[in-house]
């Protein structure tokens, strides 16, 4: 099976909470959270200058991880438009029996790598996203699939990959959305 692939501004801006690596992202959350538990002990014991800090500290990584992601946005961009003289790159992904092949359409560069190397997929509202274990990233554009050809790109995953990590974002979002409703 070959599927359409491509990293653009808008793919990296719907993937972008996905872009950071997520030890990174967990360290920070977990970071926020000691500091919002301190606060409270902070409010309990009537320390409101600890409180205050803790709180601050609290909205600053809060920042922070919103300034990486759209960070890794504009990097990523850049590294684009560097390699290959426009902010998107194309390709394809072939699901051979053996390997995945990637090959990019604007070089004609491919290579095969083995299917164990590919550990997550996300799914967005209008993209798969997959992740190698060193955090190289491949989109897959929804829009080229039908209902068939979408199972059929799911089942070569299961198939191939089946210990691979899956995140379904657009759930998530689609949630989100209906509690803001």
């Amino acid at each position: 099976m070959r599927v359409h692939t491509i990293v653009d501004r808008q793919a990296l801006q719907e993937l972008k909470k996905y872009l950071l690596r997520p030890r990174g992202r967990k360290g920070l959350q977990i970071l926020m959270g000691v500091l919002a538990l301190v606060a409270v002990g902070a409010v309990l014991y009537g320390e409101f200058a600890t409180t205050t800090i803790c709180l601050f500290g609290v909205l600053v990584f809060g920042v922070e991880i919103i300034a990486l992601e759209n960070q890794q946005v504009k990097l990523s961009l850049k590294r684009l438009q560097e390699l290959y003289g426009e902010d998107r790159a194309e390709g394809e992904l072939v699901f051979l029996p053996e390997e995945l092949q990637v090959i990019n359409t604007k070089t004609g560069g491919h290579l095969e790598m083995e299917y164990s190397t590919v550990e997550r997929l996300v799914e967005s509202t209008h993209y798969y996203a997959m992740f190698t274990k060193e955090y190289q990233l491949m989109v897959v554009d929804k829009a080229q699939f039908d209902e068939q050809s979408e199972r059929a790109f799911l089942q070569e995953i299961e198939g191939h990959m089946p210990s691979i990590r899956r995140i379904n974002a657009a759930k998530k979002a689609d949630k989100a959305e209906k509690c803001n409703k």
